[in-house]
């Protein structure tokens, strides 16, 4: 009978060795040369290109956005994005992300809670440190959601790459759909056009200026279709248990 019992206990090892567990791995890309359906496009501040992949079973979201020289010959420097699993952003814990390399030395990355206006028929992120509460800021602290942050200029273009833990900001992830609003612009003392932080490193104001050299931009869209990339990890837990099964019937068999 333990004969018969290891054998199928073995078997169900081996089985339980090769098994695996989908971890789902997400990805989209647009630009406002071809945006999704339903848009809302500015190019002002410079054509787009973005792409975001975010990893489920981590929790990382890579966002990488190139802009291109805008008509005037000015790059955007500072961009914000509310992401989410499709529709507009809402009253549920949301988060707008802001990525601030105005100043050639330091790239500031700042998140606060998304705060919807009622008379806002477009749901385009407002200025949220005016209502919603700071969530983090690479500015005033040493430990935040930001894994990595870097830009890259070539002549004409600049590309800005971010790297995030979306775990410690509320409402940043997607899924088959993905909505995205975000605003982008060229934000340069000599045309009066910057941004000013308080001493917690949130963002007090943002003087922005569509008729200025630098100006301002926007993609804003809902429910796109990503793309699921579903990759097999093993599940170690259960192979291990039943090992210990084995050696424990091998053991009893000696002792008998």
């Amino acid at each position: 009978m333990s004969r018969i019992l290891s054998k199928i206990l073995f078997t169900t090892f081996i089985t339980s060795l090769f098994a695996s567990a989908n971890a789902l791995a997400i990805s989209f890309e647009t630009s406002t040369f071809n945006p999704p359906a339903n848009s809302e496009v500015g190019v002002q501040a410079g054509e787009l290109e973005i792409s975001l992949n975010y990893d489920q079973a981590t929790e990382r979201m890579d966002i990488s956005a190139l802009f291109e020289e805008n008509a005037n010959g000015y790059k955007a420097n500072f961009f914000f994005l509310t992401i989410t699993d499709g529709g507009a952003p809402s009253g549920e814990p949301q988060s707008v992300v802001f990525f601030d390399a105005v100043s050639p030395d330091e790239i500031i990355v700042s998140a606060y809670d998304y705060m919807p206006s009622d008379t806002d028929e477009e749901f385009r992120p407002v200025i949220a440190s005016a209502e919603g509460e700071l969530v983090f800021s690479t500015l005033s602290q040493e430990t935040t959601p930001v894994i990595s942050a870097s830009q890259t200029n070539s002549d004409t273009t600049v590309r800005y790459d971010l790297a995030l833990d979306s775990s410690q900001i509320p409402g940043v992830s997607f899924g088959s759909a993905i909505g995205i609003w975000m605003q982008s612009m060229g934000l340069y003392e000599e045309f009066q056009t910057t941004r000013s932080y308080d001493s917690s490193g949130a963002l007090v104001a943002i003087a922005a200026d569509i008729s200025s050299p630098g100006s301002y931009g926007y993609l804003d869209f809902a429910n796109a279709t990503t793309t699921l990339d579903s990759t097999e990890t093993p599940e170690p837990a259960t192979a291990v248990l039943l090992l210990a099964g084995l050696v424990g019937i091998a053991s009893f068999r000696k002792k008998a």
